[in-house]
């Protein structure tokens, strides 16, 4: 389907026809984020990083670096055969991923605030969501190489999610202030029809203010844009080929469908770049 839509993966290209780009200083009228909706500036999210330990590397030392001022749960996995149970692992194969997986977390900085949880599975996404809920975890990483974290693009559907956003972007930003840069955020949405537009400036305005008034993001470093489409995910990877990050929320509570399913896998695949998936609370 995206080859059908002349994707390419590849970096840069003009903007789609479709497309409003907006740097907007005006402040929104009041409505779409309330006080409930935003998590506490001094509040960190704690992230979930899935990895499957038979086929992996390493991560890429900027994210290792960047993440660690967070809490991090590091969840080794391995998939079982068909014909295997969880009793049938042995000892030694446990000690050999145990290892693997302790290195992983061992590529962090020292100090930093991580947790490791070795899981055998014949369904990872139930292994995900389970250690998800059981640590309290609020954003799960699906990890992609990446030399520096610049220029993130955040989709936003609604509001829910604008406080763990937040509070990543305030991470992802003292990070790059400490190496003299600043993190250049785009706020998207995906407006169906000419008849959302203004909602959608109105939902991106609010969501702009609540970053710069909340979390210390430099409000001349927030873009917003609205794109107007009827397929989010083509959208959202149109949209990330000038970016070095996406940040994604859940749609629904179906980790098979939102981490590796149709759109954050679809933005990690054709992107190459590391995607954050908040998570509904």
């Amino acid at each position: 389907m995206l080859a059908a839509c002349g994707f390419e993966s590849k970096k840069g290209g003009s903007r789609a026809d479709g497309e409003t780009a907006k740097l907007s200083n005006r402040r929104p009228k009041p409505g779409y984020l309330t006080v409930d909706r935003v998590r506490s500036p001094m509040s960190e999210p704690k992230l979930l990083v899935p990895v499957r330990l038979s086929s992996f590397e390493s991560l890429p030392p900027t994210l290792t670096e960047t993440l660690s001022a967070l809490p991090v749960v590091v969840l080794g996995y391995e998939e079982l055969d068909a014909d295997e149970t969880e009793q049938s692992v042995s000892e030694s194969r446990r000690a050999q991923l145990q290892s693997t997986l302790d290195g992983v977390a061992a590529d962090f900085e020292s100090g930093a605030n991580v947790e490791t949880v070795l899981t055998v599975t014949h369904d990872r996404a139930k292994a995900i969501d389970r250690v998800a809920v059981d640590h309290d975890c609020d954003i799960i990483l699906v990890p992609n190489d990446v030399s520096v974290v610049g220029r993130v693009l955040v989709a936003v559907k609604n509001a829910d999610h604008i406080g763990e956003v937040g509070s990543l972007l305030s991470t992802l930003n003292r990070r790059e202030i400490g190496l003299g840069n600043l993190v250049h955020v785009t706020l998207l949405h995906v407006a169906e029809s000419d008849d959302e537009m203004e909602a959608s400036e109105q939902l991106l305005a609010e969501a702009k203010a609540t970053l710069a008034d909340n979390y210390d993001i430099d409000e001349l470093a927030i873009e917003t844009r609205v794109r107007r489409g009827e397929d989010p995910g083509f959208e959202i990877i149109e949209a990330a080929r000038d970016h070095d990050a996406v940040v994604m929320g859940e749609t629904t509570r179906d980790i098979e469908r939102d981490v590796f399913g149709t759109v954050s896998e679809q933005v990690a695949d054709e992107t190459g770049e590391p995607v954050f998936v908040v998570r509904l609370d």
